[in-house]
């Protein structure tokens, strides 16, 4: 094991959080895992690549799954071992390639498609839909690069990255495979504020929300699969970082207050005109009698 395997698991331990809270963010998918797991039945295979710590696939085989995680770190790979999960070490491509052909109902990568040449990624793509059963799912997260805070630095804290995958880039890749539907899911952010719009709650949110989206997919053209899909990413998604509607309705509410604002200057200026005038006479009248009373007193 060489000594960066060692220094990235504490990386990943320090920066993309506890055991705790991934098992947290993870539970988000247990819609679209009920639904899978209804539709499929049993036995249902599933391959975690870059599983790490093994949070996932811990939480697929309490829910009765064949899970088996794969990563390329022995140091990410003992915490998986020491909790008695079934791991193994490989690459990304190498190891999917020898996955016999419709065999798994889910392929999962999370926080790994960053990490590759985008050769890498389109050949790890099309090998998942080869190793799917039809109606079986993908689901690929990363690092949202519409989330600016994540855009502009938070994703080049870990130097193992690359770079950031737009959502519809990656989308792009999966339906040039074949996949039969799908979704972009953005996740993991601050919850959403109601209220008035106000500058806070227009800019915050492109800073807090969605810092993580994943692009689920399904095999095959199944109508069911593919609805149930849909609802089940409307159940779990977070709304885009930057929102639009919202920036363009709070700056035509900003641009009405000010011409209000405008509009009431001018009405005051014409309102204070003879007011204005009035002092002036006063102003004349105090000075007229100011220089009688100093003569007179000479």
């Amino acid at each position: 094991m060489s000594d960066f395997q060692s220094v990235y698991a504490t990386f990943q331990a320090r920066f993309r959080g506890s055991r705790e809270l991934i098992r947290e963010r993870l539970g988000a998918y247990t819609p679209l895992l009920a639904d899978l797991e209804r539709r499929s039945g049993s036995p249902r295979h599933a391959i975690d690549y870059g599983c790490g710590r093994g949070e996932w696939i811990q939480l697929l085989s309490e829910r009765g799954w064949n899970a088996l995680g794969v990563d390329s770190n022995d140091s990410m790979l003992q915490e998986s071992i020491a909790l008695g999960l079934r791991v193994e070490r490989g690459d990304l491509v190498d190891h999917i390639g020898k996955v016999s052909a419709e065999s798994v109902s889910l392929v999962s990568a999370f926080h790994v498609v960053e990490h590759v040449s985008h050769d890498m990624l389109t050949a790890f793509v099309g090998e998942s839909m080869r190793t799917l059963v039809s109606g079986g799912l993908l689901i690929l997260e990363t690092p949202n690069p519409e989330n600016l805070a994540v855009g502009a630095s938070n994703f080049y804290v870990d130097p193992t990255h690359l770079r950031p995958i737009p959502p519809s880039l990656l989308t792009f890749y999966v339906e040039q495979v074949g996949f039969g539907a799908s979704h972009i899911v953005r996740l993991n952010g601050e919850p959403e504020r109601g209220g008035a719009a106000s500058l806070e709650q227009v800019v915050r949110p492109m800073f807090t929300r969605a810092p993580d989206y994943a692009v689920v997919a399904v095999k095959g053209n199944d109508s069911e699969g593919m609805s149930a899909l849909a609802a089940s990413v409307q159940q779990i998604g977070q709304r885009p970082p930057v929102d639009f509607d919202a920036l363009h309705a709070f700056s035509e509410e900003l641009r009405t207050s000010l011409q209000r604002i405008e509009e009431d200057i001018v009405r005051l200026s014409k309102e204070t005109k003879p007011l204005r005038a009035a002092a002036a006479v006063g102003r004349r009248v105090r000075a007229a009698l100011a220089g009688i009373i100093r003569r007179n007193q000479g």
